[in-house]
């Protein structure tokens, strides 16, 4: 069975249970990175195939993106931490707005919900 990988940049995740209060976790990124040679999916692109952007460096500054190009072109500062991002892909976070819990609703909160953040 093929293994994909994939490469998330850590955003705010809120979650919530009907049981217990409104917990935020932040998480804050305070390292400079540098992706080398990833995919970077483009949701607004017209096409599935143009979506696909092949062998890109994402430059990375606490919890900002910094610059994206080609991996041929884009320089790395020195001391920034190179992460191999061969046949990986990068994609901006998703959050799905619209879902639909069937009868059962404690076991979709404690089994579904968390894998919606």
């Amino acid at each position: 069975m093929r293994r994909v990988s994939w490469l998330v940049i850590p955003v705010l995740a809120h979650a919530q249970t009907l049981d217990s209060p409104p917990v935020r976790t932040e998480v804050a990124v305070q390292e400079r990175f540098a992706i080398e040679s990833v995919t970077v999916i483009d949701p607004t692109a017209a096409s599935a195939d143009a979506a696909r952007i092949a062998g890109q460096t994402v430059l990375v500054n606490g919890n900002r993106i910094e610059q994206i190009g080609p991996a041929a072109s884009t320089p790395i500062p020195d001391g920034v931490r190179r992460i191999d991002g061969r046949g990986k892909f990068l994609l901006p976070g998703f959050w799905d707005m619209h879902v639909h819990f069937n009868r059962d609703t404690q076991t979709q909160l404690r089994v579904m919900a968390p894998l919606m953040i």
